[in-house]
């Protein structure tokens, strides 16, 4: 008997869905250029962004546009569902580009919960937020109009948290597009990826999975710092100082109210059902210790080493003061 979860993704609740998005959503936006594109890995705090953002007056959220269970059960769109972007064919760009910018097209993946706070029903801007698409950041950011956001998470405690919510181990399959080059890496880096993942340890094999999903925008984002429609968001800072983080994006891509936004920092997103009652509870006490570090809790100090010497040998910068990405 298919799971509920299953029956979310057939075509028939699709074409409901999609029917009452027609009736309810009916977006104003016709300048992709005013769009907020969040990439990100999955478990990096990606839907609380979203929704914090499209608390915004006018603002509507795009949740996963690139889902490939979602893809299929709609009208095609002119490039191939996947599960992970690590590249965007010559042959695709046109009609990738068109679907992450035509209101007509995300109206599918919008937000349809009028009882939601970031529910909006004429948005004049969109969150578009995607998950497993780090890789191809650059292109995004080169092809799309918009202000892109680069969210990233600390590898460890991404790792336990994709480990606990039962996501599928890629470690295995990132380590075998590594060799053909994407990522290209150095004989040695393969090397010391390859015993990791070889060694059976689920945790080592998801950072090694997280290290080449986000390697390329990590280069990325090191050569291009200062290009002014890409910021990039730890979730340890909006954790931290979740204002601090929404200041800087209105400088940069112009909130109408940033303080509207803030709230939703003691609001767990409504995919928390997949977070513990302690992370859950951290969240609405504002308890940035426990959201931060609390992974390390159970792990001894030569576990840690040997997890974070992953990301070190591919020259992935970490901060050990802040628990965080040195970006």
């Amino acid at each position: 008997m298919p799971s509920v979860s299953d029956l979310r993704f057939t075509r028939p609740v699709e074409a409901v869905r999609l029917a009452v998005a027609a009736a309810l959503v009916q977006p104003r936006a016709t300048d992709a250029s005013r769009h907020l594109y969040i990439v990100s890995s999955p478990r990096s705090g990606s839907t609380w962004l979203m929704e914090a953002l499209g608390a915004q007056p006018g603002f509507g959220c795009v949740n996963e546009p690139l889902h490939k269970r979602r893809l299929e059960c709609l009208p095609p769109t002119g490039f191939t569902p996947r599960w992970r972007y690590d590249r965007v064919r010559d042959e695709e760009a046109e009609a990738f580009r068109a679907h992450l910018t035509d209101p007509v097209r995300l109206r599918a993946f919008l937000n349809i919960h009028p009882l939601r706070p970031s529910f909006c029903r004429h948005p004049e801007r969109l969150v578009v937020k995607m998950v497993r698409s780090a890789p191809i950041l650059g292109w995004i950011l080169e092809n799309v109009p918009g202000h892109v956001i680069y969210l990233c998470r600390h590898p460890i405690p991404q790792a336990i948290s994709a480990s606990r919510r039962r996501h599928a181990n890629r470690g295995a399959d990132y380590l075998h597009r590594a060799r053909s080059g994407t990522p290209s890496l150095s004989e040695t880096q393969l090397e010391a990826i390859t015993h990791h993942v070889r060694s059976g340890d689920e945790l080592a094999q998801r950072v090694v999975e997280w290290s080449l999903e986000n390697l390329a925008a990590i280069r990325f984002v090191q050569q291009n710092r200062n290009h002014p429609r890409l910021s990039v968001v730890r979730y340890e800072d909006n954790v931290l100082d979740f204002p601090a983080v929404l200041r800087r994006l209105d400088a940069r891509a112009g909130l109408p109210d940033w303080t509207l936004s803030v709230p939703a920092a003691t609001e767990p997103s409504r995919v928390t059902n997949s977070s513990t009652a302690a992370s859950v509870g951290a969240i609405r006490e504002g308890n940035a210790n426990h959201l931060i570090r609390s992974w390390r809790e159970g792990l001894s100090t030569e576990r840690i080493r040997a997890l974070l010497s992953i990301p070190r040998a591919l020259d992935i910068p970490l901060n050990e003061e802040d628990d965080a990405l040195a970006l």
